[in-house]
């Protein structure tokens, strides 16, 4: 068994397919499948349910990972120790704008890569490990690395005092701000909605009174220090900020103290 089977072994089980897995390493597919059946044959066990959809792991196939995250985590701490590797961390614009630290994490020199996107395009880099780490407030269904909750945002509504009947919602439909909104509404009233793509512009509409969104008490706490008529109503529930990732890196990212809740 080669250490490079188990990196091809651990690439396919994330991506689900051999093909996409040749793509991202750069080999040729029939190789990858060449290496998994030898794989399987070393260990005299199928690791992989096969369809034209793609493959699954079977039981035996998540036992191995799980060995493989542990072998492969190991490897990776020994060469960043001795050749200074970088950790790579990918979170979303809210959380990067409201709880990211640019101070702290400047302290810790070139010891990591940031990089903000949305939650899909974050997934998919780290599917392709070009990510060590996400911070994201959308569960996933990750079920081959560790998901652990960071901490709890407060959330509530976010307006003008004389504000327009529009109710302002980011278009993603996964995003948990909206949910809350949609949730939360008082549906007795005549509600317009209006959908944008971005914190950005739904801070924009909100500072011009155009209507009103849930977002987190730091976005408001934020807006208020250069506009003290906004005002902000708190609901009951709490959006969790989520790491994905290892348990030695999610450990290696709170040591450093960067996301600032």
């Amino acid at each position: 068994m080669e250490l490079n089977d188990l990196k091809i072994f651990t690439s396919v089980a994330k991506n689900g397919s051999m093909s996409e897995s040749a793509r991202i390493l750069g080999y040729a597919q029939s190789n990858i499948s060449e290496r998994i059946h030898l794989l399987e044959q070393e260990l005299n066990v199928p690791l992989f349910e096969r369809s034209h959809k793609g493959v699954k792991l079977l039981p035996e196939g998540k036992q191995l990972l799980h060995y493989t995250s542990i072998i492969l985590e190991q490897i990776e701490l020994i060469e960043r120790q001795y050749k200074n590797k970088k950790v790579k961390i990918g979170c979303t614009q809210v959380i990067s704008a409201n709880y990211f630290d640019i101070s702290q994490m400047a302290k810790h020199g070139d010891a990591s890569e940031f990089m903000v996107e949305t939650t899909e395009k974050l997934l998919r880099m780290f599917q392709r490990s070009e990510l060590d780490i996400i911070v994201t407030n959308r569960q996933t269904d990750n079920e081959l690395e560790n998901t652990q909750v960071l901490f709890k945002e407060k959330i509530g509504w976010l307006s003008q005092e004389n504000c327009t009947q529009t109710v302002l919602l980011n278009r993603d439909p996964t995003c948990p701000y909206r949910k809350a909104a949609l949730e939360n509404m008082d549906h007795d009233e005549k509600w317009r909605m209006f959908e944008v793509d971005s914190l950005s512009d739904l801070c924009k509409l909100v500072e011009r009174g155009e209507g009103a969104c849930v977002l987190p008490l730091k976005s408001y706490q934020k807006l208020a220090v250069q506009n003290q008529e906004l005002k902000f109503q708190p609901l009951e529930i709490e959006i969790p900020i989520y790491a994905i990732g290892s348990h030695e890196k999610i450990g290696w990212l709170e040591s450093l103290d960067v996301f600032q809740n």
